[in-house]
């Protein structure tokens, strides 16, 4: 079957709250259902289904929490996007194309500033029984930031929007969440999977103003300056796993750069080596990394031969009170008002659009009076439900959690146990368990101002290894004894230039250093 879907305007705005949500919510169904479900397998040789969805025009919008900035914005815009999927008895291939887009900052009441332009990227997917791969080409991009303020509300925003997928994909490749995956395979996968991204140009300009789009003529205003900024020329990296071994190349054509002259001549830069004699295939590139394992019975084999070219690095007092004052600080202050911040608004917006009643939805066990745990459960993590103490009209101000069982805390992408303002919480006859590396009750409790959490001393204890989750794989003895037995040989390859150059007005020093070893 074929279906073809034409859209001739979308916008998403983007809620990271919701969607990580929603996608832990779809997670848990999938892997609570489907292992219950008995379907007779059904085997159609010839099927063949395909999908293609076109959109005119779509946009993507990423808003601010913070009440300061409640009316900043970040978008990209695509005037054309495609996706095409094809899925056969045993293959699907998927692919996502967009052309001309444009990433834009909306600050206030201001006009959009467009900040990068012409943006192309393509995706593939393709799922086999055998192997897995996937391919990114992300066209030439020309990224223009401003300075100063501006580029403080591009970071609050961004890291508003982008931290909980971040910490979220972390929790689902953390160790704890590998080993429940494989724990709960029936065979160890003999897949092979493959990455690929190639970005032919990557360019970062710093930019002294924000240009606006239109002059008060109705002209297009004049560009701002470039400040400082550099360019990535011809960035590809390939990676691939299989059961005999996994590997990672990562080539940089060159690095380039362009500063203001009233500041100083030059800043980074990173081309081949120019000695004829020292070049081999590594060489040719402005950056060259390899590294491989190989898996075979008697152990494995690892080698990482890394090499660079002619790296200089020229910095000014200028420069570097420039980056400080106008980069640095507003990009950390962003993301630290931001950290400040985040859970307070999870509190907010998340939590209270639940139901008022007292029980579990959405994975969120919501209480609003003295609560007694009659069996053992899991806090946080993949699997766990979240606890959300919630304050209301009838609840008291102290509430009591009682039981004679155990509450297994795990660390989440936002904390697990979240107290409404003005409620004190004490814990009676439960006793807790954490994880290693988290003991204390704040890596798991968030409160509110005038909140309070008590644990009594004594029933907050870390898990012993190994029995931090029951999903985790214990290893046989024969198992154990093949791992002891087993042989590890690794083998490295250094090798490039390095230069420093540290100027002022028309002083300059410099350090110039070549690096071996192997």
């Amino acid at each position: 079957g074929d279906l073809k879907v034409k859209v001739h305007a979308a916008t998403v705005c983007n809620n990271a709250i919701f969607f990580t949500d929603l996608a832990s919510a779809l997670l848990h169904a999938y892997r609570s259902i489907l292992p219950k479900l008995k379907i007779a397998p059904k085997r159609e040789d010839k099927f063949r289904q395909s999908l293609l969805i076109d959109l005119s025009t779509f946009q993507l919008v990423f808003g601010a929490y913070s009440e300061g900035g409640a009316n900043d914005t970040l978008d990209i815009v695509f005037p054309g996007l495609v996706v095409h999927s094809t899925q056969t008895t045993e293959t699907t291939i998927m692919s996502v194309e967009a052309v001309d887009g444009s990433f834009g900052f909306k600050r206030g009441t201001s006009r959009r500033q467009s900040m990068c332009d012409n943006l192309r990227f393509k995706f593939d997917l393709s799922l086999s029984p055998t192997s897995d791969s996937t391919k990114l080409f992300l066209g030439p991009v020309l990224f223009s930031a401003p300075l100063g303020r501006s580029l403080q509300a591009i970071v609050t925003v961004l890291a508003e929007n982008v931290a909980p997928y971040a910490v979220w994909a972390k929790l689902l490749t953390s160790p704890a969440a590998l080993a429940s995956t494989a724990a709960s395979s029936e065979a160890p996968s003999t897949k092979s999977v493959s990455l690929s991204v190639d970005v032919p140009s990557l360019s970062i300009c710093l930019q002294d103003a924000a240009p606006e789009l239109l002059s008060t003529t109705g002209h297009r205003a004049q560009a701002a300056a470039t400040v400082v900024g550099f360019t990535i020329n011809r960035f590809t990296l390939h990676s691939h796993a299989s059961p005999d071994g996994e590997g990672l190349e990562l080539r940089i054509a060159s690095v380039t750069s362009t500063t203001d002259k009233s500041i100083q001549p030059d800043f980074v830069k990173m081309v081949p080596a120019l000695s004829a004699a020292d070049r081999d295939s590594a060489s040719t590139f402005g950056v060259y990394l390899h590294t491989s394992t190989v898996f075979d019975l008697a152990g494995s084999r690892s080698s990482v031969v890394a090499r660079w070219g002619a790296f200089s690095l020229v910095l000014s007092p200028q420069l570097i009170k420039l980056l400080d004052e106008n980069v640095l600080t507003p990009a950390a202050t962003g993301i630290r008002e931001t950290t400040g911040r985040r859970e307070q608004y999870i509190h907010n917006e998340s939590f209270t659009s639940l139901s008022s009643h007292d029980g579990v939805l959405g994975g969120v066990l919501r209480i609003t009076a003295n609560h007694a745990f009659t069996s053992d459960t899991m806090v946080g993590g993949e699997d766990g439900v979240r606890i959300h103490i919630a304050k209301t009209d009838k609840s008291p101000n102290v509430i009591e959690l009682s039981g004679d069982c155990t509450i297994h805390l795990f660390t989440s992408p936002f904390r697990p146990i979240t107290i409404d303002e003005g409620v004190s919480v004490y814990c009676k006859g439960l006793q807790f368990t954490t994880e290693q590396g988290y003991p204390h009750a704040e890596d798991y409790v968030s409160c509110a101002p005038r909140s309070f959490f008590y644990i009594p001393v004594g029933q907050l204890k870390p898990r012993v290894v190994g029995l931090a989750s029951p999903k985790a794989p214990a290893y046989t003895a024969l198992s154990a004894g093949l791992r002891l037995h087993r042989q590890h040989v690794s083998s490295f390859s250094v090798k490039g230039q390095a230069q420093l150059v540290l100027c002022n007005n028309k002083d300059s020093v410099g350090v110039t250093t070549e690096i071996e070893a192997e």
